[in-house]
């Protein structure tokens, strides 16, 4: 039987965890479906060919920040040469639009179908960018079901198969009464550089108001640093003892009675 390969392709921590579990699934259906795999650490466990961490990159898509563009640069080179030289039968692309729609135009060129799961929230900004979806890609998979009527509507095959949040979080909520409330600044560097500061002024005005709140920040443990000196530069002193760092989330997540949070995927999995 003939090798099939395919190509995947995500930059973000939240579509890495989908795009691990895509490949988990994969292996046990089919040991003929190989997969070139360039996204994170997740997916790496369970990549035919891992070809490097996009995420680690910790970017907004092409054009941020300027000092990483000729990392993107070179990175499309290299797409460009594996597409070439592999010649995948499909490429899957996973959010990120700013560099995955270049690299739809690359698929695009040596006649490689392309399939975009889960699509930039055209219906919110930036509906412009449907022209090119419509132009590069074959057909898109949805995680929301009006999606799939937004993107039929301008002749784009759309298909809608649930949110792959579902199949990775157990919903667990008891929703017990606590005093604790979390912080969720983004799981990006400049995310969190942006966020915290004023989700931190937020905190000392809820502090006044109320001195038997305790406060949570989920982040990451490569970014402690980070989280230690926005603390210390923009949270009172006395205000400081109210907040803790925790980079495990599951067990200290459960307890908390009210979030505030970035936008994205993890408003979805505070709901869970």
């Amino acid at each position: 039987m003939k090798e099939y390969k395919i190509f995947f392709i995500c930059g973000d921590r939240s579509a890495d965890n989908y795009l691990s579990l895509l490949l988990k699934n994969i292996k046990q259906i089919s040991s003929e479906i190989k997969t070139i795999v360039v996204a994170g650490e997740n997916s790496k466990l369970f990549a035919d060919n891992f070809v490097i961490d996009l995420v680690s990159y910790d970017a907004h898509g092409f054009f941020s920040p300027f000092t990483k563009f000729i990392k993107f640069v070179n990175l499309a080179k290299k797409i460009k040469y594996i597409i070439k030289k592999e010649k995948p039968s499909l490429v899957v692309l996973i959010d990120f639009y700013g560099f995955n729609i270049r690299v739809a135009k690359i698929a695009k060129k040596y006649g490689i179908k392309t399939v975009y799961y889960i699509t930039p929230q055209v219906w919110a900004s930036r509906m412009y960018r449907i022209k090119k979806i419509k132009k590069y890609i074959d057909f898109v998979i949805n995680i929301y079901p009006f999606e799939t009527q937004l993107f039929s509507s301008y002749g784009i095959k759309a298909f809608y198969f649930g949110h792959p949040i579902t199949d990775l979080i157990e919903n667990t909520q008891t929703y017990q009464k606590t005093n604790i409330i979390g912080i969720f600044p983004g799981s990006r560097e400049q995310v969190i550089k942006w966020n915290l500061p004023i989700m931190l002024k937020i905190v000392e005005n809820l502090i006044r108001q109320c001195n038997s709140l305790k406060f949570i920040i989920f982040g990451f443990e490569k970014y402690r640093k980070i989280y230690e000196n926005i603390i210390k530069k923009y949270l009172e002193r006395k205000y400081q003892n109210y907040v803790q760092l925790d980079t495990q989330k599951d067990d200290l997540r459960k307890r908390i009675c009210f979030a505030i949070s970035v936008s994205g995927t993890v408003v979805l999995e505070n709901i869970f």
